[in-house]
């Protein structure tokens, strides 16, 4: 296996995770919440991006960009590769309502969790074998998109982020 494809390839094996399975556990996650919870549209991602500033995107978007890859020869000193590269994944979404875009944050969270944690995913040709384990999420502020957050034409965003090593192994 190419090492120096490692990232690249991590990258696109969790973005077709993503979009194979979010809107089937968008779903689900709708379906499960507790009686009494606020019915919302939650919409699939419209778009995705590896780089990240987008101009011109459409919300839901999805952000995977690789942050750090440690091929981890001090731990393992292993003459194969071994390696675990960290990758942020993080979703942009956008309302008109603060408590909506709140709670919609926090169902991506809970979808994109389930979606991702403790899988293993490999390359179509077996090249390479990725196990995901997320490690943590983080939200931002409410953001506005006019000074005037109560305008009449004012849209609220918020972006959930989930950080995720993935684990590499060279197929010996």
């Amino acid at each position: 296996m190419a090492s120096r494809h490692l990232t690249e390839w991590a990258v696109d094996l969790v973005t077709a995770q993503i979009k194979a399975q979010i809107a089937t556990e968008l779903a689900s996650v709708s379906s499960a919440l507790p009686t009494g919870a606020p019915i919302l549209s939650i919409e699939s991602p419209r778009d995705y991006y590896n780089f990240p500033r987008a101009i011109g995107y459409r919300t839901p978007a999805v952000f995977v960009i690789a942050d750090r890859i440690d091929f981890q020869k001090r731990e393992k000193q292993a003459n194969h590769i071994n390696a675990n590269i960290r990758i942020n994944v993080t979703v942009l979404v956008e309302d008109k309502d603060a408590d909506r875009i709140t709670r919609k944050a926090y169902r991506y969270q809970s979808a994109l969790q389930s979606v991702l944690d403790e899988v293993q995913l490999a390359s179509p040709d077996g090249a390479l074998k990725i196990v995901v384990v997320v490690t943590n999420a983080a939200f931002s502020p409410l953001y506005s998109t006019t000074d005037d957050p109560n305008a009449p034409g004012a849209v609220y965003r918020k972006e959930v982020s989930l950080e995720l090593d993935c684990f590499a192994f060279e197929q010996v």
